[in-house]
């Protein structure tokens, strides 16, 4: 599952963001997690990367979600 929850400012002006993708037989959440974009792979000082773009429906906030591939030796 993917969840997306925060919020944005303090005080008055705070906005809060939860959002979550849908799931059969679940009521869908007031600000639904789109599904993503493939965005160019890259590298950072963690290593390696995939990276993938979803956006909020109703706050239009972006998410950019980063995987880092590690060796697993059993």
């Amino acid at each position: 599952m993917t969840q997306l929850s925060g919020h944005f400012a303090d005080g008055e002006g705070r906005i809060e963001i939860s959002a979550i993708n849908r799931h059969i037989g679940v009521l869908v959440p007031p600000d639904e997690l789109t599904p993503g974009i493939k965005l160019d792979p890259g590298s950072d000082s963690f290593g390696v990367f995939y990276a993938f773009r979803a956006q909020t429906r109703n706050s239009r906030l972006n998410v950019d979600l980063k995987i880092y591939p590690i060796d697993c030796f059993l």
